[in-house]
Parts: structure tokens; C-alpha cells; sequence
């Protein structure tokens, strides 16, 4: 200390008159240098994004004020706090315009921005702030190109952990380390962090075993840093907040972490050096402001922002605290050299100096001190007087106070309890009188936990409520809430003095609201809708169980992401619930189609908006309705069904008249060409031929074999006419028609009648592979069934025979088996396969992807209905395109 601070020390220290006297001549060199006018000075903005008293952030700006106050512009400095940390949500557009006008007058010759709200802010706003100002940022952790895009006239420092910086010092103080436990928080920046470590795991694999910490609870996280031992290190970057939200302050927590862990504990920032920490290689909120004044002086001595590079790397230092190295045995010679220490124990000199130094001025200023002196007794002959007044409204201020107020002394012992305290444990002054002390006041398992707290207390901690459980006399317990501080006389600290607040009503009331709580979340986990809850932004605070169960997301994972993260097909719903927020209307849809992971669904949506104070939020409520619709599209089919059965009853019996006269005819026809008829040979010789060449002829041009084609055609069709009337009767008209039959059997006829098409495709061409196993008898309409079985047959036949990307043989492959009390035959081929929108109405009446003409849509329309009406089986088609199809049949064994 310099001779002038001390005589500075003094005068401010001495009398009133000295002051007063000191204060004129100040007042005069001030209005001196005033009139002798100054140059005109540039006005410089730091826009803080937190509060005053907020550690990081007032290290940042004192950073900035001492680089500027260096320069020789001496700027005026104008700061501004934002209070984000405090109020997240506030409106900034107001915010923006009480800065426009409060700077509309004066101008900013250069904007700082402090930490990353500030910067966002400033990118925002600073067209209308301040264009032309040029911008210097800092304190903005892990920055990227892309948050720079759009921006002019600007610089900066970035803000990242030395991580392997750290790790290196832990290595080279602690060689014998193995393990280095790594926590942070599920925070973004919490995150970056552990993905840093990760990448750093490789180079440190043969030196020491790096693991991270992230998602653990507080408790969970102080239990296991319990269970450490020798060889673990621990590196807390920090933990704001944990896995059940809980948020704590960087001190806070840093003490907890540090007073759980027996191993050293080192850090990546300096707000938590002086709580707990070994040091490391830490980002400095003061450096980083110096760094960051540094380039404002430079823009403020002429040199343009823009071609000032930025310092992308954090102006980080090696950084320890003297009370903890000395805990862990840590000698300050091994430390890095240009290392600075914090809480340094000083030499005799350093610790005597200021008494050095002021034994000289004394000397000096003896009179001077003999007269204040003087002036010093009669004021505090005045000062007794009012003390004691002051103590006498004191005490009466404190006995009216509602709840009770105590002193103890250093030894622990009540020495003062005011009469409702004394009235609330059930205490008398007598008792006080004879000794009550606080420890025996307390639970046992508290007692531990109350001595290292008036430990820490009289050691100098902050101030802070901290619970117990306290015995009233009677027995009865009662958690409170104790707020002390250290009590000082003349001779030093001679004890406590505090309050303590009954807690039960407040533990009762938190109670019941977690039970409404659990209720509420029971409730709405067992609606059978789900039920999404989303703030403006669509970030998720609702997501219940049936939600889990259909979307297959978490409520764990899902909770504080954006939906359309969590399911980019409910981007829609997100803007939508955006805008309901918005209008506060109600959004509603029906019958949405979504396509989820397990197949497509049908959703009915309603999204309802929610106000609750200043946070906005929506409802999403998803009912789904896939099955509905889907019994609905039955309906629908049956319905045709229904009507393609009537038809079929007028074609049939409007077919079969003419079909009748035609197989009447040409079985006549063919008894008339028959030498076994006596009237045919009147008739030949008439005509002058015999009837047995005309036999011969008659064979030569294979006529006879056409006519029974053509008798066996009309059979065929005759049978298609009576499986047409069976279509349109009931269930039970049908029962006398059905016989027991050989699957295999039929299967082999349908076969032999399908390669005797060679009209629209050539059977023979067609290979058939047969994987038959041992199925019992199906009683079944026989001639229904080989018209579905022939049916399937051309269907594939044609679709193989007509593809043009056909490059192997045509193949079926047709399989049997029992499954139950059903018997299953599966006709699989290698042909296009159908797409899965025609899969949908394949069995539709009247439904055909073939030519005007070529079809006419019934076919497979009618073999469902025989499969599954008139022998309530089953009949289903697996199919994609490009790889063939497959119908599978199901029919009850007799």
C-alpha cells in the first residue's frame, strides 16, 4: 500500500470536519477542471444480460471497465442490465424501445454485449438501437460461424472451457490419478461439455479412465461422490440443474460437490474458485472482459471493429485456491508459473504493512490524531446514548415478534430466548437461567449437520435458512427453518444470533399439492387419449401415457424437447397449437392421417389454448380412430357385397335362359350327326352321302371333339351361373351343397383346367412347384372353391405372362398345411406384385386395374364372398411391388 492510500484511509477514517474540509478541496480541483473544459467524450453501452450482484457477469463488466478506463478517450460508461436470469420471459420489444429512447439523444459510439442473451438481443435490436455502432461481444459460450451470420462492424472473444487444459493439470499435481469423474448438467451447454470429453477419451486412454457424470438427481450425485477413493479426481464443470429440475446456484452447488467429495475437485470456470475447488485452467469472467476492452480501446483509438480478428480462444488462466491446495497437500512450486492464487496466506510484511506504513504517518500526524481524538470521544459519548436507546427499542421490537428470536453463546448455551419463543418450545426464563443448550433442542440425526453449519457460519458463509427438526419441551417435534449470523462484542465473536420460522403449515401445504399433483398425473395418465401439453415455442410439459404407448416416445425424453424434434409428422400440430395460442380459439380436425411407425393411423385433433398468467400454453388431445374407420370401410364393403348379390341373381337367371337353348341345340346337333340314331339314315341317303364317311369326315375335321368343348364350356358356365345364384342366397341355402373334399384333389383339377386356356396366356409355360403337407378333409362347396382356386390361377397367369420387367420363369408355388382347426393354402408367384393403394380395394366389387373391356372387377370380388361368407373362411393378400404376390386361403376342416 502506497503512502497516499494510507493518508486517504486516514481521512476518510478521521473526524467530520477533516472530511468536510477534504470533500471542498475536491469539490474545488472538480469545478476547476470543469471550467477548464474537457474533449468531448464517446459513450460506450455494456449491455449486461443479468443483474447486478451476479458474479459472473459483474466480473465480465468490471473486465471491460478496466481496459476502457486505461485509454486516454475516457469514455462515459453506461451500463445496462437486462435481468434475464431473473425475468426469462420478459417482453423485449419493450425492453429494445426503452433503450432507443433513453440513447435516441446522446448516441453509442460502441455497444459490449455480455453473455449470450445480450449478444441475441444486440442482433435483434441493433438496427434500431445503434446501426452504425460498432459491436464487441464476450462471455458467449461455444460460438459458432453461423451465430455471426448477418452481423457488421463487429468483434469479439469467445467463451469455452480449457478442458484439456484442466485435464493436463490434473495428470501432472496428481500422477497417481486413474479415474476422472466428469459432471455437468443436461443443459445444452452441459451437453457441448460431455461431448468434448467424449472426443477427448482416446487421447487419455492409455493415462487414465475418463467417465461422465450427467443425469443424475442432487442426491444421487452426493452419494456417489461419497463413495470415491484414492485415485479419482473429479472435474465439475457445473450443475444448474438436475434430473428432476431442480436448479441451484453456482456456489451452492459447488459446495455440496466439493464438501461430498474426499478427492480433489477441479473446474473448468472461476465463479466457482473460493468455493471448494482446487482451481484448473479456468474461463475467467474478468479476463475475458479485459480481452474483450482491449479491442473497444482500439475501435475507440480509430481502428475499425471489423478488421480487429476474433479472440476464438478464451482468454482462459490457471487459476487455484491456496485453502484447498493446502487441504490436499498441493505445493504451490508445482504449479504452472504464471499460475494465480486465490485466499494466499501473506508474509510478514504483506500481513504488517498497512501497520508499517501507518506507524509512519502516525508519526507524522500525531496532532492531527490527538485532535480527532478529542472529537472521536464526544461523539461517542453521543453514540452510547443513542446505542443504548436503539437497544431498548430493539429488545421491545423483538419481544413482540411472532415468532422466536435467540442468542448463544460460544459455548452453545441460550443466553437469549424472547417470550414467544419461549412460550413455543415451552420454556420458562427459569429455564434459561439454569442452561438450556441449543444441541440438546435437536434431533439427533440433525446435530451433525447443525455443527458443520455454525462452523461455516462463524467462519464467515453467507447467510442462509437451513432446516432441522426441533424438540419442544413436551416431546413434540417441529421442523423449522434457523437464520443465523455471527454475534461480535469488543473482545471479537462471542457467539449467535438468529430466528427461527415454524415450517409444518408449509410442509403440510407442499403435501397436499404433491398429492393433487400425483392425482392430476394418475388422472390424466389413465385417459384413453392422448394428451400432449406444449408452451408457444412447442417445447413439450405434458405428455401422458397412452401418448407413450401409440407414439413410442418417453414422457422422460419427451419432456422440455420441441415436438417436432421428438416427431417431425406433428409438425403441423406444433404450428397449430402456435397459432391457438395466438387467436385463443380452438383448432379442430378430423380424421388426420398420420404415417407412423407401426402403419398408418387416423387421428381426430383438437387443440385447446391455455392461459395461465404470463404462461401461454396448449392442449393437444389426439383420439384415435383407425379402427373406426376401418369398421366403417367393412361396412361399406358389405354393402356392395350386398348389392353385387342381387345383381348377380338377375345375371344369372337372364344368362341362363339362352344358355339353356344353346346346349339343348348342340346336344341335338350331335345326336344328328350320329350313325346310332335310326332317323339319321333316311336323311343321308337322301342327301346322297352315308353316314359313315360322314363320320370319317366329321372326325378328319375334329368337329365332334369342338362340339364336346363346347358342351363342356356350357357346363362350365352353367356352373358359374349356379355359384352366381349361391353368391345371392343366404348362408344356409347353401349348406346341402357343400361335400367333404380333398384339397390336393381340387387343387390338382383346377390346375388341369387352367392349362387348357390358351387364349389370354399359355399355362404350359408356367412352372409349378408344389410344397404339400398332410391336411385333413374340408367340407366346401366344391365347384365355389376351384372357381376361386382357377380365378387366383389366371390372375397370376396373366399379370406374369403381360410384364414387360419379367427376366425369370413364371413359377407358382402352392402350399399347404393344418393351422388349427383351419386347413391354409397359399398360391404364391413371381410376378409385378400389386401397389399398396390397390391393395386396399382389391377386393372390391367392380374394382379393376385392367383395360375398359378386359374385366369386369368381380372376379376376386366374388371369391372373397365365397371364402368368407359362404364358408366362413379366411382370404388375405401379401403382396409388394416388384415381388410377386401371395393369396392366402383358410378354410375349417370338416
Amino acid at each position: 500500500m502506497s503512502m497516499l492510500s494510507v493518508c486517504i484511509s486516514f481521512i476518510f477514517g478521521a473526524s467530520y470536519m477533516v472530511r468536510l474540509l477534504t470533500a471542498v478541496y475536491l469539490l474545488v480541483l472538480f469545478v476547476g477542471s470543469a471550467w477548464g473544459g474537457t474533449p468531448e467524450q464517446p459513450h460506450v453501452l455494456i449491455l449486461d444480460s443479468y443483474h447486478p450482484g451476479y458474479e459472473w457477469s459483474d466480473s465480465i463488466v468490471k473486465g471491460i471497465r478496466d481496459s476502457l478506463l486505461k485509454s486516454n478517450r475516457k469514455a462515459i460508461i453506461h451500463v445496462e442490465y437486462m435481468d434475464t436470469k431473473r425475468h426469462p420471459n420478459q417482453n423485449l420489444d419493450k425492453l429494445a424501445q426503452i433503450y432507443i429512447d433513453k440513447y435516441r439523444a446522446t448516441g453509442l459510439d460502441l455497444i459490449f454485449s455480455v453473455d449470450d442473451n445480450a449478444f441475441n438481443f444486440i442482433k435483434t435490436y441493433r438496427d434500431q438501437l445503434s446501426a452504425e455502432s460498432p459491436l464487441v461481444f464476450c462471455g458467449v459460450n461455444y460460438l459458432t460461424k453461423s451465430k455471426l451470420e448477418g452481423l457488421t462492424n463487429f468483434t469479439g472473444v469467445n467463451e469455452t472451457a480449457d478442458i484439456e487444459g484442466t485435464i493436463s493439470l490434473i495428470l501432472k499435481l496428481h500422477p497417481g490419478t486413474s479415474r476422472i469423474i466428469s459432471i455437468s448438467d443436461m443443459t445444452t451447454t452441459g451437453q457441448i461439455i460431455k461431448r468434448k470429453i467424449d472426443l477427448l477419451r482416446a487421447d487419455y486412454a492409455n493415462r487414465v479412465k475418463i467417465v461422465h457424470w450427467d443425469e443424475l438427481s442432487l442426491a444421487e450425485l452426493l452419494a456417489r461422490l461419497n463413495q470415491l477413493s484414492d485415485g479419482d479426481v473429479v472435474l465439475f464443470s457445473f450443475f444448474f440443474r438436475d434430473r428432476l429440475g431442480q436448479s441451484f446456484k453456482y456456489d451452492e452447488i459447488a459446495e455440496k460437490v466439493t464438501a461430498a467429495a474426499s478427492v480433489p475437485v477441479y473446474g473448468n470456470w472461476d465463479f466457482n474458485l473460493g468455493h471448494g475447488i482446487v482451481g484448473g485452467t479456468l474461463a475467467s469472467g474478468v479476463f475475458q472482459g479485459r480481452a474483450a476492452g482491449n479491442c473497444g480501446v482500439r475501435i475507440l483509438n480509430g481502428e475499425p471493429a471489423s478488421r480487429i480478428p476474433i479472440l476464438w480462444k478464451s482468454p482462459n488462466r490457471n487459476m487455484f485456491d491456496e485453502k484447498v491446495l493446502r487441504r490436499f497437500e498441493i505445493r504451490q512450486s508445482s504449479l504452472p508459473t504464471d499460475a494465480i492464487v486465490i485466499n494466499h496466506t501473506p508474509t510478514f510484511f504483506e500481513e504488517h504493512e498497512n501497520l508499517i506504513i501507518t506507524f509512519v504517518a502516525a508519526t507524522l500526524t500525531m496532532l492531527v490524531v490527538i485532535v480527532v481524538l478529542v472529537a472521536n470521544t464526544r461523539r461517542r459519548i453521543r453514540a452510547e446514548k443513542k446505542l443504548r436507546l436503539s437497544e431498548s427499542r430493539y429488545r421491545e421490537l423483538v419481544e413482540m415478534l411472532p415468532q422466536p428470536v435467540f442468542e448463544v453463546d460460544i459455548k452453545g448455551r441460550l443466553t437469549y430466548l424472547n417470550q414467544f419463543g419461549l412460550d413455543w418450545l415451552g420454556y420458562s426464563q427459569e429455564d434459561l437461567t439454569a442452561g438450556v443448550f441449543v444441541r440438546d433442542l435437536f434431533f439427533q440425526e440433525d446435530r451433525q449437520q447443525l455443527e458443520e453449519n455454525i462452523a461455516k457460519i462463524l467462519q464467515g458463509a453467507p447467510l442462509r435458512g437451513n432446516e432441522y427438526r426441533i424438540l419442544k419441551k413436551d416431546g413434540t417435534s417441529v421442523p423449522v427453518l434457523s437464520y443465523s449470523r455471527v454475534l461480535h462484542d469488543e473482545t471479537g465473536v462471542v457467539g449467535l444470533r438468529g430466528v427461527v420460522t415454524d415450517v409444518s403449515a408449509i410442509h403440510r401445504a407442499e403435501q397436499e399439492a404433491l398429492l393433487v399433483r400425483l392425482y392430476l398425473k394418475n388422472v390424466i395418465n389413465l385417459m384413453p387419449t392422448i394428451l400432449i401439453g406444449t408452451d408457444r415455442d412447442g417445447v413439450v410439459s405434458l405428455w401422458n401415457e397412452q401418448a407413450t404407448i401409440i407414439l413410442g416416445v418417453s414422457s422422460e425424453a419427451a419432456h422440455g424437447q420441441q415436438l417436432v424434434d421428438i416427431l417431425p409428422s406433428l409438425a403441423p400440430e406444433q404450428e397449430k397449437a402456435r397459432q391457438a395460442i395466438q387467436d385463443g380459439k380452438l383448432c379442430s380436425e378430423t380424421r388426420v392421417r398420420r404415417n407412423l411407425s407401426d402403419g398408418i393411423r387416423y387421428w381426430d385433433i383438437q387443440i385447446y389454448p391455455l392461459t395461465l398468467q404470463d404462461l401461454e400454453s396448449a392442449i393437444i388431445i389426439i383420439d384415435d380412430v383407425t379402427e373406426q374407420i376401418q369398421m366403417e370401410r367393412v361396412m361399406i364393403q358389405s354393402e356392395k357385397m350386398m348389392s353385387v348379390g342381387g345383381l348377380a341373381a338377375g345375371m344369372a337367371h337372364e344368362i341362363n335362359n339362352p344358355l339353356a337353348a344353346i346346349l339343348q341345340n348342340i346336344q341335338v346337333i350331335s345326336r344328328r350327326l350320329s350313325s346310332g340314331v335310326p332317323q339319321n339314315i333316311p336323311a343321308a341317303e337322301q342327301s346322297g352321302i352315308s353316314l359313315e364317311k360322314l363320320g370319317v369326315y366329321l372326325e378328319l375335321r375334329r368337329i365332334p371333339a369342338m362340339i364336346e368343348a363346347v358342351i363342356e364350356a356350357g357346363g362350365r358356365v352353367a356352373d358359374i351361373i349356379q355359384d352366381m345364384l349361391s353368391f345371392s342366397r343366404s348362408d344356409d341355402s347353401l349348406d346341402t351343397l357343400k361335400d367333404e373334399v380333398d384339397i390336393h384333389d381340387l387343387l390338382a383339377q383346377s390346375l388341369s383346367f387352367a392349362r387348357k386356356d390358351h387364349v389370354h396366356y399359355d399355362f404350359k409355360r408356367i412352372l409349378i412347384q408344389e410344397e404339400f403337407k398332410e391336411i385333413p378333409l374340408v367340407q366346401c362347396s366344391k365347384s365355389q372353391i376351384q372357381q376361386v382356386l382357377l380365378n387366383i390361377f389366371k390372375n397370376g397367369a396373366e399379370a406374369m405372362t403381360s410384364w414387360d420387367e419379367m427376366t425369370a420363369t413364371p413359377k407358382f408355388i402352392i402350399r399347404t398345411c393344418p393351422v388349427d382347426r383351419f386347413v391354409r393354402i397359399e398360391i404364391e408367384d413371381n410376378g409385378p406384385g400389386v401397389p399398396e393403394e390397390v391393395q386396399k380395394h382389391i377386393f372390391e366389387p367392380f374394382f379393376t386395374t385392367k383395360k375398359v373391356g378386359v374385366g369386369t372387377g368381380l372376379g376376386l370380388s366374388i371369391s372373397y364372398y365365397i371364402i368368407t361368407q359362404n364358408h366362413s373362411g379366411t382370404l388375405d393378400l401379401v403382396s409388394s411391388p416388384g415381388n410377386g404376390c401371395k393369396f392366402i386361403i383358410e378354410l375349417p376342416v370338416a
